[in-house]
């Protein structure tokens, strides 16, 4: 019979090219389950929120896969997020008894029937983003576990390098500062959709007074508004079938994945949905195939359109904004 590692390292020569984290988690359920029987586990890992700041600070995305658990899945959910204590054992020691793990997981393990647990860390600049967690529901023999473990240390090598190229290619098209879309970020998005010939529209948005705002309040406060205007409008694009970015200073540009009727209307949405968190702002838009058929005629096009709206507020015209600042 041939070793169990050397087929996991022939079957896994190609997972490092695979797109997703996830997708080598799948190949390697896979793996586990044909080749030891695994009967049951869960993969879990994501971005770390911020412990500290305003609310639109604390946000992250974390993905779950669990296989062989009559438990529902927010409850799995739960006792990942509350068994810190148990990820700091796991970077000593990998085998546990079901009595030994926390509290919050014993429940979940009886329930399953679950004799012993193993658990692996997936790292990222040392810190742990996953937990990989094997649930076996018979013991094991000393050296099956041995031979479980040395797979699952190359799986979870392959995990770090796959979310470690993957977080390289975020930072390559993300804003640091906001993490939306950058320039580049929403320019491909942006060639996707015409290379599908999907219909779109283009809203160029700038804060109103900003400048003046970061040299009376500092860059900190700057920087926490510029964070705060991201948090809504990549909300309000999420509800609107749209993409959100930064294109750099206080200028954001959004791409809705459809035509509007009314481009002005649009415009005149994406600066009021700023006014309800006290941001002024002004906004122009242009429709794709309508008012130019690239980017950049487009872009130009609604560059122009939020300075007709600027105009307007210097002269009175058009709804009022606290006074131009509203920061």
């Amino acid at each position: 019979m041939k070793n169990p590692i050397d087929v996991l390292l022939d079957k896994s020569k190609d997972w490092i090219l695979l797109p997703r984290a996830s997708s080598v988690a799948e190949q390697a359920v896979a793996f586990l389950r044909e080749t030891f029987q695994i009967e049951a586990g869960i993969l879990s890992y994501g971005r770390r929120p911020r412990k500290s700041g305003p609310d639109y600070l604390r946000r992250s995305k974390r993905w779950y896969k669990s296989w062989g658990f009559e438990t529902s899945q927010p409850e799995i959910q739960g006792a990942i997020e509350q068994s810190a204590p148990f990820s700091e054992n796991a970077a000593k020691r990998q085998w546990f008894r079901a009595e030994e793990v926390p509290l919050v997981w014993r429940g979940i393990l009886k329930d399953n029937q679950v004799q012993q647990v193993g658990i692996w860390l997936v790292n990222l600049d040392m810190s742990p983003v996953g937990l990989f967690v094997l649930a076996l529901k018979k013991n094991r023999s000393v050296s099956e576990r041995e031979a479980i473990a040395r797979c699952m240390a190359h799986i979870t090598v392959v995990l770090e390098l796959v979310v470690t190229r993957r977080l390289s290619e975020e930072l390559s098209i993300r804003d640091p500062l906001t993490r939306v879309l950058n320039r580049r970020g929403l320019l491909s998005e942006f060639d996707k959709l015409t290379a599908q010939q999907t219909p779109s529209t283009v809203v160029v948005v700038d804060l109103d007074g900003f400048k003046q705002f970061n040299d009376e309040q500092g860059h900190i406060a700057g920087d926490e508004t510029l964070l705060r205007v991201a948090d809504v409008l990549e909300d309000h694009t999420a509800k609107a079938n749209g993409i959100c970015s930064r294109f750099g200073g206080d200028e954001f540009v959004i791409v809705y994945r459809h035509a509007t009727e009314d481009v002005d209307l649009t415009a005149q949405r994406v600066v009021d949905k700023l006014l309800d968190v006290k941001v002024s702002a002004s906004a122009g838009g242009a429709v794709f195939r309508v008012d130019g058929y690239d980017f950049d005629t487009c872009y130009r096009i609604a560059d122009t359109r939020l300075y007709e709206m600027k105009k307007q507020k210097k002269r009175g015209i058009g709804r009022p904004d606290n006074g131009g600042y509203g920061f």
